[in-house]
């Protein structure tokens, strides 16, 4: 067929259109034959050989009426040619896959469908919205994929395929979309990445309940991370960054640790969502610490407030989660939370020399809980000696520290801080004793 090509666009002595008539000819000759064979039991065998040359010949024709027609000369723009002609086939090729139950039509078929709609882009032009437009093809793709079981032969052809078209359509979508983020500047980026998340979380969401496949699950959890990092970077809210991902937690939470209780989605999330809960909570705290240093260099107070805040859900969020899980370390992460939360709370506050003294009644707190039924004590302080003996430390630590940064640390008063300061340690640690029977 090419060489005919090449044979009739060399041969000047007849028209464009009797060129074009002659390669259109060949085809439907093929074709016919390839029927007409088809019907014979026979010659069945010689019959699919002919449909698939005139199938082949499909994507020659189009290209023999673009180069010998001039068609563009009359108004017609590549990118319609190659929609109109991608369509064609994937309409030919599909009706092919099921009449004959061929999956190698059925793969052109997709392999068509995906072009037809990557020209249409291109006809439209849609400028930065190209990528999460391109995400359209995988929810095609997943509709012919699991939603077409009403028809048998059908499903049978495109099935298996469109399952894989399914995660490359995507995968497309998020390369192309990427692309054009890192090239557009400031919300742009962000609002293209953001609509490109949210569309694949759905669409990974719905894979994930249609085949309960656990890596879909995982795939949609961490699309809905991509998304909400990129709404928060278009709202640009900061220094609030890291404590507004926070949330994004809590929502990890309830997918591993609530939606087992929907019978429908049974445990799709929980195997991912575990280590997602754990690499959220370190991406809000790193975040938050770089927002801190960034926008509140030389406000120290400021910074430490944020700090603060962050830890404070982050602790809150682990006590539910230990709650949920039954998890030891996580009630243990719960408490060291709550702990540097109120060392960045007092530290942000302005009571110096006083701040080990403020900070006992953290100690206070380890004890009491340690002192608690077994069911919380083995929960929430499963190392009471760490957590005691920790906050004791940095308490009394703190407070000599500011004894000895004093301007006259030899002064009676220097040493009223660290003496108010192990007094109430070491009553603390009486009641310690008293309470646990040590």
């Amino acid at each position: 067929m090419a060489t005919l090509l090449f044979e009739l666009s060399a041969f000047s002595a007849v028209d464009s259109t009797a060129r074009f008539a002659g390669v259109l000819t060949l085809n439907l000759v093929f074709g016919l034959a390839g029927w007409l064979c088809f019907r014979l039991p026979a010659m069945r065998l010689v019959g699919r050989t002919y449909v698939a040359i005139a199938a082949l010949m499909v994507p020659l024709t189009f290209i023999a009426a673009w180069v010998f027609l001039l068609l563009q000369q009359y108004g017609l723009s590549p990118d319609l040619a190659i929609a109109i002609a991608a369509a064609s086939c994937a309409l030919l090729y599909g009706v092919l896959a099921v009449n004959l139950e061929s999956k190698g039509y059925a793969l052109l078929s997709l392999i068509a469908l995906g072009v037809a709609w990557g020209a249409t882009l291109d006809l439209i032009d849609p400028g930065q919205w190209r990528g999460p437009l391109l995400t359209v093809a995988a929810g095609a793709y997943f509709v012919i994929a699991h939603r077409s079981e009403r028809y048998a032969r059908f499903h049978a052809a495109f099935s298996r395929l469109a399952d894989w078209a399914i995660h490359i359509a995507a995968f497309g979508a998020v390369a192309a979309s990427a692309v054009l983020a890192v090239n557009l500047p400031g919300r742009d980026g962000w609002q293209v990445a953001a609509a490109t998340s949210a569309l694949v979380t759905i669409l990974y969401v719905a894979y994930a309940l249609q085949v309960k496949s656990r890596a879909g699950g995982a795939v949609a959890m961490l699309f809905l991370a991509a998304a909400w990092v990129s709404v928060l970077n278009i709202l640009d809210l900061e220094p609030l960054t890291g404590l507004l991902l926070t949330p994004l937690i809590a929502v990890y939470i309830l997918a591993t640790y609530w939606t087992p209780r929907i019978a429908a989605v049974g445990l799709l999330f929980v195997r991912w969502g575990e280590p997602l809960i754990h690499l959220t909570t370190l991406l809000a705290l790193g975040w938050t610490a770089y927002s801190a240093r960034r926008i509140f260099d030389g406000f120290p107070e400021q910074a430490w407030m944020l700090a603060a805040a962050s830890l404070a859900v982050v602790a809150l969020l682990y006590a539910w989660y230990a709650t949920l899980s039954a998890e030891p370390y996580g009630g243990l992460a719960a408490m060291v939370a709550l702990g540097l939360a109120c060392f960045c709370l007092v530290n942000g506050t302005e009571i110096w020399p006083w701040r080990g003294l403020a900070f006992t009644p953290v100690m206070a707190f380890y004890v009491l809980v340690a002192s608690r039924r077994p069911g919380i004590r083995d929960l929430f302080a499963s190392e009471p000696e760490v957590l005691i003996t920790g906050a004791a430390t940095v308490a009394a630590g703190w407070s000599l520290y500011a004894t000895a940064t004093m301007a006259d640390p030899s002064a009676g008063s220097a040493w009223y801080p660290t003496t108010a300061a192990l007094t109430v340690i070491a009553l603390l640690y009486g009641l310690d004793a008293h309470l646990r029977g040590d």
